[in-house]
């Protein structure tokens, strides 16, 4: 469940630049959130609930680390 949620909101972005950016943004989270929901990994409510929300709260994360061999 956590991947799929992960994957979902990697999909998101905290803010975008143009109106275009927004759309398509909202119909691959759109898609990443009935796809998680059809194999099971989020509930039908969890799913209701993202929708509902229009935003996703990205955590930082770190970049990885280059390997300078």
């Amino acid at each position: 469940m956590k991947t799929i949620l992960l994957i979902t909101i990697s999909f998101t972005l905290a803010a975008c630049k143009i109106p275009e950016q927004n759309a398509r943004l909202g119909s691959l989270v759109s898609l990443a959130v009935s796809i998680a929901e059809a194999r099971g990994a989020i509930t039908s409510q969890d799913a209701t609930d993202i929708r509902k929300a229009e935003t996703i709260i990205l955590p930082s994360i770190p970049p990885l680390p280059v390997s300078g061999k």
